[in-house]
């Protein structure tokens, strides 16, 4: 039993869906999986709320052409990045492992 306070209460379930909760955790432990997926329908809810409200804020105008721009930058970086990483693993392979 956890260390939280907890407070006794009345819910009203359909007859099938507690058969099914009693075939996957048994009558004994209701409770704690009630409150553990309670917990979870409460985080996603608040979390759901928060990015509505994230839709109210004002976006940042953007063009296409600007965004585009960005992509092709990015991935240039990462072909240079690549590029380097293969001249790196082929002076370890071939010429630090072998000195002259």
């Amino acid at each position: 039993m956890s260390a939280e306070p907890t407070t006794r209460t009345h819910v009203v379930l359909p007859t099938r869906l507690l058969e099914q909760l009693d075939d996957l955790v048994g009558p004994r432990h209701r409770s704690e999986f009630i409150a553990e997926a309670l917990a979870q329908s409460v985080q996603r809810a608040r979390l759901q709320k928060a990015l509505d409200a994230m839709k109210d804020w004002p976006k940042e105008e953007r063009s296409r052409e600007t965004e585009l721009a960005e992509f092709a930058e990015a991935a240039e970086e990462i072909r240079r990045d690549r590029r380097d990483n293969k001249r790196e693993r082929w002076l370890e392979e071939n010429w630090l492992a072998h000195p002259q």
